[in-house]
């Protein structure tokens, strides 16, 4: 009998690249994330990007997000290793995913357990800020999430 169907390494990336733009046009960054609730959907950050405030983010960041997240925004900090799922690889977020301040301000503020019924089991390890950090710490660390990915200090809405 014949190998019924065998691929070259290159007709494998071929087909690859070719699902990887078909998939691209069907799924839509917002299909990526779950949706924002109401109570936090359309926020904006009353923070300016002023130098001070995104200081502030990049120090407040160090300590709560980079042992999760990494110091690169990369999610392989130190304490990365053993989450299921892996925390979030933050640049990839902003730029691709491309979500609102308003997700993010919720995933921090609420964490894991602040997910929909809807997206469990997630079994997100994120922890709930909103006890520790003030709306304007969450803000401030946004604005240097964004600034530290490249994508400057405004969002995508």
């Amino acid at each position: 009998m014949k190998d019924h169907f065998r691929m070259t390494r290159w007709q494998v990336f071929i087909l690859t690249v070719f699902l990887m733009i078909l998939t691209s046009e069907v799924i839509r960054p917002a299909d990526l994330r779950p949706p924002i609730p109401e109570r936090y959907r359309g926020l904006k950050n009353p923070l300016p990007p002023a130098e001070e405030n995104l200081l502030t983010g990049e120090r407040l960041y160090d300590i709560y997000c980079s042992p999760c997240h990494g110091g690169n925004l990369d999610g392989n900090g130190p304490e990365a290793g053993g989450f299921l799922p892996p925390p979030a690889n933050l640049t990839v977020l902003v730029s691709a995913v491309r979500p609102p301040e308003s997700y993010l301000f919720w995933r921090i503020r609420e964490g894991g357990p602040g997910l929909p019924k809807s997206w469990m089991p997630w079994n997100s390890a994120m922890p709930v800020w909103k006890e520790e950090l003030t709306d304007d710490d969450i803000w401030r660390i946004i604005l240097y999430i964004y600034e530290a990915a490249g994508e400057g200090s405004s969002p995508h809405e």
